[in-house]
């Protein structure tokens, strides 16, 4: 995404927040940063309840609170019964608050090891 010029991660740089080798991003530092970025590239960001999908060339960004109407075009549209929402969320904990004695977390297909 980098090598494309990715306006998203450009705005997630400069909203990044320490979190060891991961990019995790100040919410609203990132909702300002993309949102001058997209409008500076003339986006038009259109802030308001969809209930059915639009003609294309659209771009749908929604989540868990989308309005029913528009999840059931969109599941419609795919031809799928119902619709999942996952969301990736990792929590800010400052390392002082860390008995380091007691925790070490483990490494996906790897020996547990600390990592402080």
């Amino acid at each position: 995404m980098r090598r494309l010029g990715s306006v998203l991660l450009r705005a997630a740089e400069t909203a990044r927040v320490p979190a060891g080798g991961s990019l995790a991003v100040d919410r609203k530092t990132l909702s300002d940063e993309a949102s001058r970025l997209l409008a500076e590239a003339g986006v038009d960001v259109v802030a308001e309840e969809v209930s059915a999908l639009p003609a294309p060339p659209a771009v749908i960004a929604t989540g868990p609170l989308t309005a029913p109407a528009l999840a059931e075009d969109i599941a419609r549209a795919c031809g799928a019964a119902s619709l999942f929402f996952f969301d990736a969320t990792s929590p800010i904990v400052a390392g002082d608050t860390i008995d380091r004695e007691k925790f070490t977390p483990p490494r996906v297909g790897a020996k547990a090891r600390p990592i402080f």
